[in-house]
């Protein structure tokens, strides 16, 4: 057959999910084909198998395993056995076919040569004098052209001309170690350490720098460490409402770290700053411990021996089994002992202005009935919420 296609390469893109990839040109034998996967040499029938022998049309290559995502990481060359097996016997009959199949193997190691020789460092077309390049590797040193620009050589660092590498940049490539080319560049020893840690959190130990824990950021005594905006914001949050205080809202939305007081039972745990700030105080025991319902109630002020709560001691269980003149305790509603002055007016057999006496007689007294469910003064409802 005719060798129409020109080259002997193709490169792909794995996807983690596509096993079969095409070399469209010509191969003559499954050993003939060099399949890479990111860089790496596979092997026939472990790695992968080849179909299409022989066809104009190229060849498939079909992986045991479908290559992972890469771009280009899938690369097939072809790379046909350099040997003759044809062997012709005089006199006999032109085996055009086998003739055929010859030539067109020297053509594809053709294609292929030319294919590595232009993947090769070489001398342009439009260099016209001689050139050898030909040299003999030495260990630690440069190839280079000679002044002459007619042949490689082999150079040390040491025969650079100043021009091309400073005696600084000669020095620095002297070096053997990368802590010796830092103390070249004048890098001191400590800022080396800090160059040789393996992250940030190492280099701010090296640097003596600490993070302030959220205690410490509370407490506000320690001015050697440092704190992240949002450990400011935990502070500032934190110191501005202490667990326990209360939060009062003008709407029904209840603020962040902040629970409505409605008696709720909590967790000691969950909420543990929260019961450790009012403890069994409003009822619970273990593992479980009651916040305040204030829910319909007027707060007043903790007496607190002051005397402006007459009745201060008989104050009821606030849920913990205390009474009397203590924070939580409370009251029912009262009306205070009072006077109203009036006239009594009798109808009798008396004068007139007197009590009278005698069958008949008659007591008229004037009553204001109150119409309402409570005695209360004039209120707006809030939202009452405990920090927790």
């Amino acid at each position: 057959m005719t060798v129409s296609t020109v080259g002997s390469r193709q490169s792909h893109n794995g996807n983690a999910v596509t096993v079969a990839f095409a070399l469209p040109y010509l191969v003559l034998d499954e050993d003939d084909v060099d399949v890479y996967l990111s860089d790496v040499l596979q092997t026939l029938t472990t790695h992968y198998t080849v179909s299409g022998v022989g066809d104009a049309g190229g060849v498939t290559i079909t992986f045991v395993t479908a290559p992972p995502t890469g771009t280009g990481n899938v690369v097939l060359v072809r790379n046909t056995l350099k040997h003759q097996t044809t062997d012709l016997v005089e006199n006999d009959d032109m085996p055009s076919e086998l003739m055929e199949t010859t030539f067109d193997k020297l053509m594809l190691i053709s294609q292929e040569v030319v294919d590595s020789v232009e993947r090769a460092v070489r001398l342009s077309d439009s260099f016209g004098s001689t050139f050898d390049i030909t040299f003999t590797p030495e260990a630690s040193k440069l190839v280079g052209v000679n002044a002459a620009n007619n042949a490689l050589t082999m150079y040390a660092l040491s025969d650079l001309s100043s021009s091309v590498v400073t005696s600084f940049a000669n020095q620095l490539l002297d070096d053997s170690t990368a802590g010796e080319m830092l103390t070249t560049l004048g890098v001191t020893s400590f800022m080396q350490t800090v160059l040789d840690d393996a992250n940030a959190a190492a280099a701010l130990t090296t640097l003596g720098i600490e993070l302030a824990s959220q205690a410490e950021a509370e407490a506000g005594t320690d001015n050697t460490k440092y704190m992240t905006p949002l450990r400011v914001a935990e502070a500032i949050s934190q110191l501005a409402s202490a667990p326990g205080s209360l939060v009062i809202t003008a709407d029904d939305a209840i603020p962040a770290r902040t629970l409505e007081c409605d008696g709720s039972s909590l967790s000691t745990t969950t909420y543990a700053a929260l019961f450790a700030k009012i403890g069994y105080m409003y009822g619970g025991s273990g593992a479980n411990f009651n916040i305040p319902d204030y829910r319909g109630e007027f707060l007043r002020g903790f007496d607190n021996t002051a005397g402006t709560d007459p009745d201060a001691g008989s104050r009821t269980d606030r849920g913990d089994g205390t009474t009397g003149d203590a924070v939580g305790t409370k009251q029912t509603d009262e009306l205070k002992a009072h006077d109203h002055d009036y006239t009594d007016y009798w109808v009798g057999t008396g004068s007139f202005g007197y009590y009278g006496t005698g069958q008949g007689a008659t007591n008229h007294t004037t009553h204001n009935n109150p119409t309402g469910n409570e005695t209360r003064p004039t209120n707006v409802n809030v939202m009452i919420c405990i920090r927790y």
